[in-house]
């Protein structure tokens, strides 16, 4: 029997697993194209560049943390888990540690440990081509198969895996091409947004606090109805808000846009509303005094403590004894509900993954293969999958192209 022909669209996380998964298997030929000069590109800069490998939970835990199309992903977490993923890494010579929130880093805290694992795996193996470099541009099913055309060269291969990513950090080579593939195939696929992403505001009220970092309760609402919150710690920036908390909350949200939403920001999340005017009360008969600034000074930093100055109808220098209850109440309102308006998610050149892809209609969930052709996968952030950050969306890259692989072993190997 003839070998069979493989094309991997796609070096980063999910395509370099995927092929190593097929390594050295005598009846296959694989052949790896990616735009980059080099492999792994995205893989390199994620854990800040020590790479979240995964996140050492059970499975149930895992798909808690996919806030989008986490039922898609039950068969393959389960096929290839969290702790699949660190024996593979332990049987490919990386050490490990497990850090807070059960993280999982290569000891060695760099990302270039798993990028040197996975090409030290593909360039020693038999049956494995790298074409770094080379852009596809087309793919067309055949009677035979599948015609992948790069850079002007038509090739003929039995079976296809698109594994080119999502659409953040383009400069990673991340730029929407699995999805052109998928259109051109007929296999539908969804808006796309930025996810895990910051928070453009409206009129930024918050360019004075460019860099400030706080910890707190953000939450998004819609026509004054809660629709998601989460607490942690957030960044401002100059165009609004970033950082951990907010790049949750911005995965929370199920919208495709956050144009018009409210974000609303609890700067003293350990007192209900009750418990902070008491002690604003408590403040003003000790410190009668003392002058409006210094009051909000024991609750908030200095930044904050002007923001908040700015919109209460009292200067900075205003006697506390003078404060009425309607200004105490005002001064509760900023501070455990100050309410901005979003005008949208941060770029896509800057979110952490995309949010939409290939639709998983199409997608058989146990296998990555197309519903609609035999021999045609999709792995990885193609997917319209996507998880919170710590390590699990490097899992559901690998989780999936353990997927695929399995499949075409079964079949072909």
């Amino acid at each position: 029997m003839d070998k069979v022909n493989i094309a991997i669209i796609g070096a980063g996380a999910s395509g370099l697993m995927c092929a190593s998964l097929l390594a050295n298997n005598s009846k296959l030929n694989i052949s790896i194209f990616d735009k980059n000069l080099d492999g792994a590109k995205k893989l390199l800069i994620t854990g800040n560049g020590r790479c979240n490998v995964t996140n050492l939970s059970d499975v149930d835990e895992l798909l808690n943390n996919i806030p989008h199309n986490s039922k898609f992903m039950f068969s393959a977490l389960n096929n290839f888990s969290a702790y699949d993923m660190i024996s593979y890494l332990s049987n490919n010579g990386v050490d490990y540690i497990v850090e807070q929130n059960n993280r999982v880093f290569p000891k060695t805290n760099k990302a270039q440990t798993i990028k040197d694992m996975f090409e030290s795996q593909l360039k020693n193996a038999n049956n494995i081509k790298l074409h770094y470099g080379c852009n596809v541009e087309s793919i067309e099913k055949t009677n035979n198969g599948f015609v992948v055309k790069s850079q002007g060269v038509e090739e003929q291969f039995n079976i296809v895996v698109v594994a080119t990513g999502g659409l953040s950090y383009p400069l990673t080579g991340s730029s929407g091409d699995g999805l052109k593939f998928a259109k051109n195939l007929g296999i539908l696929t969804t808006l796309t947004r930025p996810a895990l992403c910051g928070f453009r505001i409206k009129n930024n009220p918050f360019k004075l606090l460019q860099g400030v970092g706080l910890n707190v309760v953000l939450s998004a609402e819609s026509n004054n109805t809660s629709l998601c919150n989460t607490a942690g710690d957030i960044m401002f920036t100059n165009f609004g808000v970033g950082g951990p908390a907010a790049f949750k909350l911005s995965s929370l949200i199920e919208y495709h846009s956050a144009n018009g939403l409210n974000l609303i920001i609890d700067f003293i999340p350990n007192l209900t509303d009750v418990e902070l005017e008491l002690d604003i009360k408590q403040f003003i008969k000790q410190n009668p005094k003392k002058q409006l600034f210094s009051l909000l000074c024991s609750f908030v930093n200095e930044k904050v403590a002007g923001v908040i100055c700015n919109f209460l109808e009292v200067e900075q220098n205003f006697q506390i004894a003078n404060l009425n209850l309607k200004h105490i109440k005002g001064i509760v309102n900023l501070l455990k509900h100050f309410k901005t308006t979003i005008e949208s998610f941060d770029n896509i050149e800057r979110a952490t993954v995309t949010r939409g892809g290939v639709d998983i209609k199409h997608i058989n969930p146990a296998t990555m293969q197309t519903k609609l052709y035999d021999n045609l996968f999709f792995i990885g952030e193609v997917l319209d999958v996507d998880a919170f950050s710590g390590g699990y969306n490097l899992q559901i890259a690998f989780s999936t192209a353990a997927a695929c692989a399995k499949q075409i072993i079964k079949i072909y190997g």
